[in-house]
């Protein structure tokens, strides 16, 4: 190896060293403050470990009930929704497509099962205009990057980073303050919310006496998206069905607490 080459070598390892450490700095921060958090209000779920020993036993008994999945299809249904079944990843994807039909702009909140689906990606190389309404979500969508924690995918970048890649995805300077990247990405949202009638999203739970959707979130995009005008999607596997209404809200005080602290969502 020459010495140019060398010295290219050295300052590229440099770099890319820095930008890991950064990446990690901002990992440490984000969760520090998720965990600050639970300790602060682990006094307000005084029966915390009889509500996980509820969880254990919920999923035990409904988790691959075909019974309770069956009941759970039938009062859905009764209750307006329409259900489609599939047996997998691509016939799933299927009824997707055919449900979306000729329109070219879709609005869609965050979802892991979307992920696996790889569905953002597919719908955008059909000519989709798929937009993430998670801010996080977003932006990991402009950088064209892997998210970094399911609740938190953007918690690997800091926020001069992050108005790097909005400025440029947008075509305008952002500052980095955190208040003014935001307030862009939420005009950006609502935008793509306006131009949209199918909006598709995850669950949380589907309770089956009761044949409702449990849906949680923080930022009140994905009520934005049940109430566009033409149609809501909603993906689910079968690992989301609970008996009723009590045991799907012990869960999601459960999946609040663990993923961000708090003791409940903004949005129910």
């Amino acid at each position: 190896m020459n010495k140019a080459g060398l010295i290219n070598k050295i300052l590229f390892g440099s770099r890319a060293d820095a930008a890991k450490q950064a990446d990690n700095a901002a990992l440490e921060k984000a969760f520090a403050t998720v965990l600050k958090r639970q300790k602060d209000n682990a006094s307000r779920l005084p029966l915390l470990d009889d509500m996980k020993k509820r969880l254990r036993e919920s999923r035990a008994s409904s988790a691959g009930d075909e019974g309770l999945l069956e009941k759970a299809i039938e009062n859905l249904r009764k209750n307006g929704f329409r259900v489609r079944e599939a047996s997998g990843v691509e016939e799933a994807f299927n009824a997707l497509v055919e449900e979306i039909g000729e329109e070219k702009t879709i609005v869609k909140s965050k979802s892991n099962l979307s992920k696996e689906m790889h569905l953002t990606d597919r719908l955008c190389s059909m000519g989709v205009e798929a937009v993430e309404t998670d801010i996080g979500d977003r932006v990991i969508q402009f950088a064209k990057e892997k998210p970094s924690h399911p609740t938190g995918p953007a918690s690997h970048l800091d926020a001069a980073s992050i108005a790097r890649i909005v400025s440029k995805a947008l075509g305008k300077d952002v500052p980095s303050d955190p208040e003014a990247i935001v307030a862009v990405l939420r005009d950006d949202i609502k935008g793509a919310i306006a131009r949209s009638k199918i909006g598709i999203s995850g669950v949380n739970a589907i309770t089956a006496e009761e044949g409702s959707v449990v849906i949680i979130h923080n930022e009140g995009n994905v009520a934005e998206i049940t109430r566009l005008a033409g149609k809501h999607i909603i993906l689910a596997d079968t690992t989301k069905i609970y008996k009723d209404i009590p045991d799907a809200l012990n869960m999601v005080k459960l999946q609040t607490y663990a993923a961000t602290g708090a003791v409940t969502t903004s949005f129910i």
